[in-house]
């Protein structure tokens, strides 16, 4: 029974794949005249011929022939894509105008990276009009000035053939529109507020994390800018909006920007990650081989752009592209496990942009069928990626911040008794000090320590002695108002600031504390324990004394109350 329903599945899965190879195999035929009145936001490459130089370049009379000899191949998808490599390509396209006046329609080529392209408008045998354009062509030499390749012309009554000649080291991704002027104006416009929404987006993203670099000078928003610097320099290059805008002047370098650009967003992207995940510290090993991929990948690609070799380098960068959005998904996930918790931000960003990368690098090899939203997946993915990658270093600031006022509690807190400790006493009173001054106002300073507490470690253990010092410090919170400032002074010894205090408030303050600290009784796991403590006051009396004066003034005495017996205030 299990065998039957293989073998019928094996059947199916036959059927399905060879219907497959059929729908894919290049059709020798001639593809239907298009209609001049037509303009159509949907690529007309099923009315397309396509033919492929071997090695020697064809003349248009030599390609003619071809066509004429039915050597052309009609391939039924609606965008011809050849990927990388390929040879220099002819393309005949018919325009059939039946009314009576002539139509004016704009042909567009939507690829901004192709290096060479010729087209022949051909009437009754003869050339009525030529152009010349990409990459090596200046942009101001366009027949259109816009980031792709088009020209308008005026079809006359009858049948008019277009040859288009296309040749290029990139991705052969030839997606061509027959448009009126004003249809492809509109199409222009929309793309534009397309594009103007995603780069507003990251040059907002980029704008903000400089400036959070610029006050906080962390790293990570530093290389997270420079990621998403690339980003947008790698976006205006394959998009043909740098040409465009800016370096118009430059033939060269249009030539070249594809592939480095692509190849700095790679190592920007690896940059940012080791540093955002802590790759060098967590995982040393991994580290050092993204290290040398990197390395190896810039090198060669160095060379290639030396030696001039324009296919290597464009292989190459898209290459470094796959590898790199696998790298970045798998520094997320093994992440993960390093309780890193915005790795799991990371993660998703970087599968957004994986996915994205990949869709579009596809496309354009040619792997998969491009359309618009495969040419845009790496917009899409990117600008997701980079919005998940802009709340992970959110959520990190977030954690550090909390992390830092915590680590600011414990230095300014005693962790044992709750209360300030020496230093963070010296930053309460000074201002108060200050502010005495001033209004020539009194305060007092009182110092004591517990009696014998040497004694109640060795009797009842350290955990009993810190629950005493426990126990005296939550009392103390009782004991004492707002205004005035306590503190833990070292071991067993603890000091009071009072504000706006004379020598008799001091001394009443100082007898309740110490009634408090004798009917202390705590428990511990060798018994009962109660203790006594020993009290020092000194006033400040309108002299010259400073601070550190008043509290020395108030250890003599704490020292003079202990030498009189202890378990006293001893102020005079």
């Amino acid at each position: 029974m299990i065998n039957g329903h293989l073998i019928a599945m094996f059947r199916l899965l036959t059927i399905i794949l060879m219907t497959m190879v059929v729908l894919t195999i290049p059709k020798l035929a001639f593809a239907d005249k298009l209609l001049a009145s037509s303009s159509s936001a949907e690529p007309i490459g099923e009315y397309l011929q396509v033919f492929k130089e071997d090695s020697a370049r064809l003349s248009l009379s030599q390609a003619q022939h071809h066509f004429d000899s039915g050597e052309a191949v009609l391939v039924s998808k609606k965008i011809i894509g050849f990927g990388l490599g390929s040879n220099p390509l002819w393309l005949k396209l018919e325009v059939d105008n039946q009314q009576q006046t002539s139509i004016e329609r704009r042909l567009l080529i939507e690829t901004s990276w192709l290096d060479a392209i010729e087209i022949y408008v051909v009437r009754k045998g003869s050339v009525v009009e030529q152009f010349f354009m990409g990459d090596k062509q200046g942009f101001s030499e366009r027949p259109v000035l816009s980031r792709f390749f088009s020209f308008d012309h005026h079809y006359l009554t009858g049948t008019t053939s277009i040859f288009i000649r296309v040749e290029t080291p990139d991705p052969m991704s030839l997606p061509l529109y027959f448009l009126s002027v004003e249809d492809a104006a509109n199409r222009n416009l929309f793309q534009a507020y397309s594009y103007g929404l995603l780069y507003g987006a990251v040059f907002s993203l980029l704008l903000y994390n400089l400036m959070l670099y610029m006050g906080l000078r962390t790293s990570r928003h530093l290389y997270f800018s420079l990621y998403l610097f690339s980003f947008l320099a790698m976006s205006l290059s394959y998009t043909g909006h740098g040409f465009q805008w800016f370096w118009s002047f430059s033939r060269l370098w249009q030539q070249w920007s594809n592939p480095v650009l692509m190849m700095l967003f790679n190592l920007s992207g690896l940059l940012f990650a080791v540093v955002f995940l802590n790759v060098r510290n967590n995982m040393p090993r991994l580290y050092r081989v993204v290290v040398t991929y990197c390395l190896a990948f810039s090198i060669f690609q160095i060379l290639f752009i030396l030696l001039g070799k324009q296919y290597l380098s464009v292989s190459l960068a898209f290459f470094f592209m796959l590898m790199f959005s696998i790298i970045m998904v798998l520094l997320g996930a093994l992440s993960l496990k390093y309780e890193n918790t915005s790795a799991g931000y990371f993660l998703f960003a970087a599968i957004f942009g994986a996915v994205g990368s990949a869709l579009t690098a596809c496309s354009v090899l040619g792997f998969i069928p491009y359309n618009q939203f495969t040419y845009h997946a790496v917009d899409i993915g990117i600008l997701l990626d980079m919005v998940l990658l802009a709340l992970a270093l959110a959520e990190q600031f977030r954690i550090a911040e909390k992390e830092k006022i915590r680590a600011e509690i414990l230095a300014r807190f005693d962790p044992l008794t709750k209360l300030y400790n020496r230093r963070a006493f010296f930053e309460k009173v000074e201002p108060l000090w200050v502010l005495s001054n001033r209004n020539n106002g009194s305060r007092a300073i009182i110092i004591f320590d517990i009696d014998y507490f040497k004694a109640i470690n060795d009797n009842y253990g350290h955990a009993g002695g810190d629950a005493v010092l426990e126990a005296l410090g939550q009392q103390m919170d009782y004991q004492i108002r707002a205004c005035d400032v306590s503190a833990r002074w070292g071991g067993e010894e603890f000091i009071v600031f009072l504000y706006d205090a004379g020598l008799e408030d001091a001394v009443l303050v100082a007898k309740k504390l110490q009634q408090a600290m004798a009917g202390i009784v705590v428990d511990s796991d060798e018994g009962k324990i109660s203790f006594t403590a020993s009290f020092g006051v000194s006033v400040y009396e309108g002299s010259n004394y400073s601070l550190a004066e008043l509290i020395a003034q108030a250890d003599k005495k704490l020292y003079r109350a202990k030498g009189r017996g202890r378990n006293q205030v001893c102020y005079l």
